[in-house]
């Protein structure tokens, strides 16, 4: 669990790990059970403790679809980008992680009381899993870093392996001059490159992936 400044505040008292986590957990559903508890100063405390460090979080997003019409249009300037196939064994153990999973579109807000103590997750990055169902059609797949920004409007980049991407797609509007000066940055990488493409006679508007493919280079 990474640390908020109470935490700190409580290790410094001489407290390890567990006796820190033990205390704050026991301390909010106290906090909670108190009728009076969302009319003090309390539930900004409760809010430092558990969601202190939310908007540092660096979370790496992806999709398990690479053919969603949708995402194409949406980040990839309109079929005109590409979309990178990886090695999810490769990329997972190419990163410091905290934890990695796809996202809840259940639409249910997240249990405070219920997930104190027994989630796997800090309540604060279990937020982080999960969406409106309005975004379930993204499927997707979310890596958050064991590390946090150093501010809220600072971010981390996210470096992986070369060998954690496996394919290149390239979107059904990309141009070959585009094409080429992405293969050629990449030579030598041993990619596999594809074009995404609609069914040669229109009987679909799903996406599949063309039938020009490029080997290896």
């Amino acid at each position: 669990m990474n640390e908020t400044n109470l935490a700190l505040m409580y290790k410094g008292m001489g407290f390890n790990d567990a006796q820190v986590k033990k205390i704050v957990m026991d301390s909010a559903k106290g906090f909670i059970a108190n009728t009076d508890f969302f009319e003090n100063d309390n539930a900004e405390y409760f809010s430092q403790i558990l969601f202190g460090n939310l908007q540092r979080a660096l979370v790496f997003c992806l999709s398990k679809n690479y053919k969603n019409t949708l995402m194409w249009s949406h980040y990839a300037s309109k079929h005109t980008g590409i979309c990178i196939g990886f090695n999810q064994s490769k990329l997972l153990t190419s990163l410091n992680l905290y934890h990695a999973g796809v996202v809840d579109y259940s639409g249910k807000p997240y249990d405070v009381i219920c997930g104190l103590g027994e989630d796997e997750l800090h309540p604060a990055k279990s937020i982080c899993f999960m969406k409106s169902p309005d975004w379930s059609y993204e499927e997707e797949f979310r890596l958050l870093h064991a590390k946090l920004a150093k501010t809220d409007s600072e971010s981390i980049g996210f470096k992986y392996t070369p060998d954690s991407i496996e394919t290149i797609y390239f979107g059904l509007s990309s141009t070959e001059e585009q094409r080429n000066e992405v293969m050629n940055r990449l030579k030598g990488k041993g990619y596999k490159y594809y074009i995404m493409g609609t069914h040669p006679r229109h009987l679909s508007y799903d996406l599949e992936v063309a039938s020009e493919v490029f080997e290896h280079i």
